[in-house]
């Protein structure tokens, strides 16, 4: 749990995130050289834990809604998508 609080602080700071899985993982980054296969053994080592990718159908999954302007995003959004008729079977 310490890990993931120490860690958190970074979350709107990539590099600083990425730093924190070890240099070699900021150094691969920062040349392009860390693929997502590379980069999840990377962080299941350093965490104890192994971690994987959740596939999403729909981007907007990703959006953290902890503010009122991300709430009007996300709203924006899926008042968008519910005005496009569903495609015929």
């Amino acid at each position: 749990m310490a890990f993931w609080i120490h860690a958190g602080q970074f979350r709107k700071r990539p590099w600083r995130l990425i730093r924190v899985f070890g240099w070699l993982t900021l150094v691969l980054a920062a040349l392009r050289r860390l693929d997502l296969q590379t980069g999840l053994a990377r962080v299941s080592r350093v965490i104890g834990a192994r971690i994987a990718v959740v596939p999403m159908p729909f981007p907007e999954c990703a959006i953290d809604v902890d503010t009122p302007d991300d709430l009007a995003t996300a709203s924006r959004i899926l008042a968008a998508r519910e005005a496009i008729p569903p495609p015929l079977p």
